[in-house]
């Protein structure tokens, strides 16, 4: 299964991407999309081979817009489909929705959306979302088949076919000479820019593979197999790689994988097994022992990251049935693990980090009768005498008091074959000082059931009035199907648990306690509490240092040669230092942006700016590359460069009677180049900062241009205004340019809270730039532009 789109975004240059791809039962033909003056043409390509019309590239350069949004896909049915076309539809649907996260919904005013029709072109989907609303799945009378519609719902979903990956050479051979030549195409290998396999291995097995003879011209093969008696081009069901695909695509939630087993036999696996599992990912199995018994528990496959003491990817094995237990062993690598034993339970944990990952590991388990309770009894057969001994270990920490300000506690494991009840009872007290208490469910039984993981009671605020145990507590209520955590704000935490009513449990604790209130903290401004400790903020136009202190925000400036500028802001001014070569170091973090524009500029000018020129490189060292060299009047275009460390250097030759050099620019840092936002605009609207009314992101840079028809000017009229405040508007601000380009005049830099006056542009042009830093974020901005018609004067001629 070969995905078109991926979760980054990846440039296609000049790729034809816009396919629509077509399966029958045979595995008809691929129909190409052709876009000619503005109009959508189809053709198809026959068995006489004739001459295609030209096609058009087309610029697919931001693949995530392929992508159904929410991972929805809503659908219309064509009048011409029949009722049982339609029953096969929406079983093809259900498969798709029990297996993934994706839905289809009925449209109702969605733009995008699919219609399912009988065409000419037999069986034929578009791959992903084509974004420019109505697109056809055409599924004609023999193609209405499960399997079929299964595979063309993939195609609408966003994959190519799996025999068309870039890496395809390592487990297939394309038979060319068996192919019929009009069909060759749909066997062309696809670039590794065209698809992502998001780390997946090649699957045979996938619903989108060509069978072996698909395309033939002699009956022969067209695809073989490098791995023998491989059967490809099923058409049954998704398989686990079209599953564990998919998932990946749409960023589905991932399954639970944890579970307790209470049974003399079982199996588990790692999620996706033998598909590769999941990156940055964990799952815990506990495996109950019954008195008398020893768990017995052996790796029949095992394929896990390799490292030194298994600190990447592995398996840990506990004995008893918490995290708590005597580690048994951590494994990882490939091969044979050999055979575990336990008399008192096994608690395994699966833990994945964010780099490679193996298809993972099987495992099963038996309850084996021990030689001690085959030997040792009362005589009745009830073995009662072994089984107190077992309870009295297995419930002897089931009672305590929680003083520390974090840790755990766990239901205890209850033999099967005791009849009676085991009650716990966990004391979480934090002191005076504390203020809330955090409980996480770690752990519990996968049962459907609506029982609770417990009991959870709070201290009362009027507890001092009352006089009994638990008169001075109230029960808090929580959803025991959903609930994963609670913040209580109490000083005590009180938890009972019934093995008759409850699931079993692993919970954690932590116990917070209010720095900024107890005035132990060190923040020179704000202090903010949070669970289990605190941090300090700074006031707008403060910047934060050593994580306590506040620091006004300045600009740095420089005039002196060799000088270097550190802060996210700064100026830049020519020197008066005697001729020659003068530079200024801008640096900041690796991969972070520099914006650098002049706002005065008056180069002597020489052919090809040989004499005397102000030149902006990026980089450093070895690695500088210019950006541009520069002399005259004009002023320069801002120049951005994306890797953290630009040069401005200034030279200098004496020249007899030319006037000595001056310019002055400034630059601004901002992080991410996902934080840009750019839009042109035209007539009349609204813009808001981004978030708004909301606080606005950190290191963001969002521009606008206006263009409205001639003979009109723009109007601007703020409605709402609060921009972190500093002198001169220098960290966060909107900027407002009369014209098309930053170079055009300046009409103003506004921040603060006072709304700006109404501003007219002079033309039909206006440039907007909202830049921000790392800190003091406000509400940010809403204004409305509008068209202004310009006044012709008394002669006539317009103003």
């Amino acid at each position: 299964m070969i995905l078109i789109v991926n979760g980054s975004s990846i440039k296609l240059p000049n790729a034809e991407n816009d396919r629509y791809q077509r399966t029958g039962r045979d595995e008809q033909d691929i129909v190409k999309l052709i876009q000619r003056d503005g109009y959508m043409l189809y053709e198809k390509i026959q068995h006489d081979q004739k001459k295609l019309l030209p096609r058009r590239r087309r610029a697919v350069t931001a693949l995530p817009e392929r992508l159904w949004n929410n991972a929805t896909v809503p659908y219309v049915v064509g009048p011409n489909i029949t009722a049982v076309m339609l029953a096969t539809i929406h079983q093809a649907m259900a498969h798709w929705e029990e297996n993934t996260c994706i839905r289809f919904v009925k449209r109702t005013t969605q733009k995008d959306y699919i219609e399912f029709a009988p065409g000419s072109c037999g069986c034929c989907s578009f791959v992903g979302r084509r974004g420019n609303g109505r697109q056809y799945v055409t599924l004609s009378p023999h193609c209405t088949y499960y399997g079929v519609v299964i595979h063309e719902l993939g195609h609408v979903i966003g994959f190519w076919h799996e025999h068309s990956r870039p890496d395809r050479d390592q487990y297939i051979t394309i038979v060319k000479d068996n192919i019929e030549i009009s069909k060759q195409d749909n066997f062309q290998k696809k670039s590794i820019f065209e698809i992502d396999s998001l780390g997946q291995p090649y699957d045979y097995y996938s619903i989108m593979h060509y069978k072996e003879k698909t395309f033939s011209k002699n009956g022969k093969v067209t695809i073989e197999t490098i791995q023998p008696n491989i059967q490809i081009g099923q058409r049954v069901a998704l398989s686990p790689g079209d599953i564990m695909q998919a998932s990946l695509l749409y960023n589905c939630p991932r399954p639970s994988c944890d579970k307790v087993f209470n049974t003399s036999y079982g199996k588990f696996s790692t999620p996706n097994y033998p598909i590769k599992y999941y990156k940055s990912h964990q799952c815990t199995w506990v495996i109950h022992s019954i008195p008398g018994h020893i768990v017995h528990l052996e790796f029949s496959s095992f394929s896990l990251e390799t490292s030194m003491n298994c600190t990447f990817d592995y398996i840990e094995v506990r004995e008893g049935t918490s995290e708590h237990g005597a580690l048994i062993g951590r494994l990882c690598g490939e091969g044979s693990t050999g055979i575990i034993h336990s008399s008192v339970g096994l608690w395994i944990r699966f833990h994945s980090d964010a780099t490679v990952s193996l298809k993972g590991m099987e495992a099963e388990f038996r309850l084996i009768k021990s030689l001690e309770q085959a030997d040792t009894g009362s005589g009745d057969g009830s073995g009662g005498h072994f089984e107190e001994l077992q309870r009295s270990l297995y419930i002897a920490d089931c009672d305590q008091d929680l003083t520390h300000h974090r840790g755990g506690v766990s239901s205890p494991l209850v033999p099967v074959r005791f009849t009676g009840v085991v009650r716990c009872a966990w004391r979480i007290g934090g002191g005076a000082n504390a203020t809330r208490v955090k409980v996480s469910l770690l752990r519990r039984t996968l049962s459907k059931t609506s029982r609770c993981l417990g009991n959870i009671y709070v201290l009362t605020e009027n507890s001092k009035q009352r006089t009994g145990e638990f008169d001075r507590y109230k029960r808090v209520p929580y959803n025991c199907a959903n609930t994963s955590s609670l913040v209580l704000n109490t000083s005590k935490v009180v938890i009972h648990w019934s093995s008759d009513v409850h699931d079993a449990v692993h919970m954690a604790y932590i116990v917070d306690y209010d720095e900024c209130a107890a005035q132990s903290h060190k923040c020179a401004h704000d202090c903010i509490n949070t669970m289990s400790g605190y941090h300090c903020a700074c006031h707008r136009g403060y910047i934060l240092t050593n994580g306590q202190e506040c620091l006004p925000k300045l600009v740095q400036f420089s005039d002196t040669c060799n000088s270097t500028l550190t802060s996210i802001r700064g100026r830049v001014r020519s020197s008066t230092e005697p001729y020659g070569t003068c530079d200024w170091y801008i640096k900041q973090k690796a991969k972070q942006r520099i914006m650098f524009s002049f706002s005065k500029f008056n180069i002597p000018s020489s052919a090809n700016c040989s004499n005397t020129y102000v030149e902006v490189l990026a980089g450093e060292g070895k690695d500088l590359t210019s950006k541009g060299r520069y002399c005259g009047k004009e002023l320069p275009s801002a120049i951005t460069t994306v890797s953290g460390k630009m040069v401005i250097r200034l030279h200098m030759t004496p020249q007899k009677g030319v006037r000595m050099p001056y310019f002055s620019a400034r630059y601004i840092v901002y992080n991410k180049q996902e934080s840009f936002c750019y839009k042109r605009l035209t007539g009349k609207g609204l813009i808001t900062s981004p978030n708004f009314p909301k606080t606005y992101p950190h290191n963001y840079v969002c521009i606008w241009r206006i263009t409205v028809k001639s003979k009109h000017r723009i109007k601007l009229k703020f409605d709402t205004m609060d921009i972190e405040n500093t002198k001169n508007c220098e960290f966060d601000y909107v900027e407002i340019h009369d014209g098309r380009h930053r170079i055009s005049p300046l009409l103003g830099r506004y921040c603060g809270k006072k709304i700006p006056r109404k501003i007219l542009s002079t033309g039909r042009h206006l440039w907007l730039m909202f830049i921000t830093d790392e800190s003091g974020a406000g509400r940010g901005f809403q204004l409305h532009y509008s068209p202004e018609a310009i006044m012709p004067n008394a002669t006539g001629k317009i103003n």
